[in-house]
């Protein structure tokens, strides 16, 4: 349970924190499928849109923006990112990883997590469990909504079955990124907006 491990934490560590100090909670999960509908600009978008709105409410969880937690300014930049992460510097320390969501943290060491990096570090553990699980439920929420897109538009082809092996994934269009569903051949049957 989250609330148990943050309470261990609490209760066992003394740390010393500092305006520029950041908390920063690693997620991971137990299917492909969820770390594809992260690594996304809609999802980096509405995350980010999300975290100014929150930091508006309570400021003191919520880091603005520093050099450690840059925001993505645009879909080239987030590319412009990921490409570095994934490329020659995968390691997990270069510049890729001082951003709202540190995807290279995902190649370090086969580690298999994504990196949040938006939020202030505290001395105080409900407010500590207050991010986590706002940011769990903002994740959650985000991976349902996109399933249940998938599984309509899954449906709708009759692609429903223990012989359907879809997968969905992004292709760059002139201008535009669109969600694709694909079969299990590699076939576009449904290009989703």
């Amino acid at each position: 349970d989250v609330d148990d491990a943050i309470d261990v934490l609490y209760d066992n560590i003394d740390f010393v924190t500092n305006h520029t100090t950041g908390m920063h909670v690693h997620v991971s999960f137990n299917d492909e499928k969820s770390y594809h509908i992260l690594n996304t600009w809609d999802f980096v978008s509405a995350y980010q849109k999300a975290c100014k709105k929150q930091e508006g409410a309570v400021k003191r969880l919520f880091r603005s923006r520093n050099r450690y937690c840059k925001h993505f300014t645009s879909k080239q930049k987030f590319v412009q990112n990921n490409m570095v992460a994934i490329g020659s510097h995968s390691d997990g320390y270069n510049s890729s990883r001082y951003y709202t969501v540190n995807y290279a943290a995902y190649m370090k060491n086969n580690r298999k997590t994504f990196e949040f990096r938006s939020f202030a570090a505290t001395k105080n553990k409900d407010d500590a469990k207050t991010v986590v699980h706002w940011l769990v439920g903002f994740i959650e929420d985000y991976i349902n909504e996109h399933y249940a897109i998938t599984q309509s538009v899954r449906e709708s082809f009759d692609l429903v079955g223990d012989d359907a092996d879809v997968i969905v994934g992004t292709k760059k269009l002139p201008e535009k990124t669109e969600s694709t569903v694909r079969d299990e051949n590699g076939n576009i049957v449904c290009l989703v907006e």
